[in-house]
């Protein structure tokens, strides 16, 4: 099951720079936004406007969205972005239980 026109309205009242469209059974976010970005645990830091694209699949929260960096705006030896340009937002574990007890929407905003 997708989001509902609800769901969707409040993603794009919250990042009103992305862009939607529905597609093969998954819901898809694209545009520019900023990202302040600090590691804790390392000297990366990702900060200003980045390309992305969300994909949510209707299989939500069985499938965990998929970020991708669409401008190549981050570099490539950076360890948390693979060669098709998907992001790892954090570890698969955390990911699916966090989506079990949440929406769409607060899964990408705790990304």
């Amino acid at each position: 099951m997708g989001m509902t026109e609800r769901e969707i309205q409040d993603m794009l009242n919250v990042y009103p720079e992305l862009t939607y469209q529905r597609k093969q059974g998954e819901d898809i976010f694209q545009g520019n936004i900023e990202i302040y970005h600090n590691e804790t645990n390392s000297n990366v830091i990702l900060t200003g406007e980045f390309g992305i694209k969300i994909v949510i699949d209707d299989e939500y929260p069985e499938k965990i969205p998929i970020v991708y960096d669409v401008n190549d705006s981050i570099k490539s030896d950076y360890i948390h972005r693979y060669s098709d340009g998907e992001l790892c937002l954090e570890s698969g574990i955390r990911l699916r239980l966090f989506a079990r007890k949440h929406s769409q929407k607060e899964f990408i905003n705790f990304s």
